[in-house]
């Protein structure tokens, strides 16, 4: 059926796009990092230690952190992490700008912590991780106990009583 077709042939390109993106702007994770890379993966770059899955919008590029072994549910955005390392968020108004710029600008700012976010993974895993149940904790907007999972992750390693 012609609908169908179209509809595959759009996210055939649409995923072409999305691999040219990465190998352009993240080669920088294989060649100075070793990271593996895989175009069809949830988490498209990968080492022994740590998954990455970037993750592209209609103009917003997505990154996002999670550690072998763990529940995709513990994933962690490059901005929560640049938060918890530097005291607050990088702003950029990403409508204002096209899909590519927008990837581009992220590319870079991964590029600018890659030696922390990377080389010190093990050191700042837990701790970003309670420091966001922290403030999930006292946000309003979430429903008390809706991060069950998350405590009961931080409580198996050690980083709550």
């Amino acid at each position: 059926d012609k609908k169908n077709f179209n509809q595959r042939e759009y996210q055939k390109k649409e995923r072409e796009e999305q691999d040219m993106l990465l190998r352009k702007y993240f080669r920088f994770l294989v060649e100075e990092y070793g990271f593996s890379y895989d175009p069809e993966a949830e988490f498209q770059f990968q080492n022994p230690k740590m998954l990455i899955q970037i993750s592209l919008g209609h103009k917003t590029p997505y990154i996002f952190f999670l550690r072998r072994g763990d529940d995709p549910e513990l994933m962690m955005s490059i901005e929560r992490v640049i938060e918890f390392l530097e005291g607050e968020i990088p702003y950029r108004n990403f409508l204002k700008y096209e899909l590519e710029e927008n990837v581009a600008y992220d590319a870079e700012l991964f590029r600018r912590y890659a030696d922390r976010l990377i080389n010190d993974f093990d050191e700042w895993w837990l701790p970003a991780q309670l420091f966001l149940y922290k403030k999930i904790e006292n946000d309003p907007f979430y429903a008390p106990g809706s991060h069950r999972y998350l405590y009961e992750y931080l409580k198996r390693h050690g980083m709550i009583e």
